[in-house]
């Protein structure tokens, strides 16, 4: 198999050895993410058939990581903005998920005590109640990571994806 590669306007076609050599990196990390949304969405779809059945909210993963963050943080002022940078996400993005969250009683939005141009977003009981559901839910998927990479491993492999993700802030 043959890839374009477009490039200062310039065509090159690569073999499918050039291109793997090429962007091993980035195909691994979009392959490995593939695999773990899919182990994740495995969770999550177990998680929304019992919570379902109680509350009639269905969780996206996004959702899930947002809950996630904001209980993480409950002893804080947490604004949309600071979710934004929390994710590497557009505001668009994040104003559509929490309008969602919203309409389905998962946050509230209210003004800051500190400064009124600011919204705080917080999580509602149902929100909190479904949070100890998510944590269970997410241990098979970090037992993965604690089966395949040592604590040094993962100390080190924290530090290299922070190092990569810089690059692209």
């Amino acid at each position: 198999m043959e890839y374009n590669i477009v490039r200062y306007k310039t065509i090159r076609t690569l073999t499918k050895g050039e291109y793997m050599k090429k962007f091993q990196i980035s195909y691994n990390l979009v392959t490995l993410m593939n695999l773990i949304k899919r182990e994740f969405d495995k969770s999550l779809n177990t998680l929304n058939t019992l919570k379902k059945m109680k509350s009639g909210v269905e969780l996206t993963s996004s959702n899930v990581h947002i809950i996630k963050f904001l209980y993480e943080n409950r002893d804080k002022e947490i604004s949309q903005k600071d979710i934004e940078v929390n994710f590497s996400l557009t505001a668009p993005t994040i104003s559509a998920n929490l309008k969602l969250m919203e309409k389905n009683g998962l946050v509230t939005r209210k003004y800051s005590t500190k400064d009124t141009r600011v919204k705080i977003v917080m999580l509602t009981q149902k929100s909190i109640d479904m949070e100890i559901g998510i944590r269970n839910n997410m241990i098979p998927v970090e037992e993965k990571f604690n089966r395949a990479l040592n604590e040094d491993e993962q100390k080190l492999f924290l530090v290299l994806l922070e190092k990569i993700k810089s690059e692209f802030e």
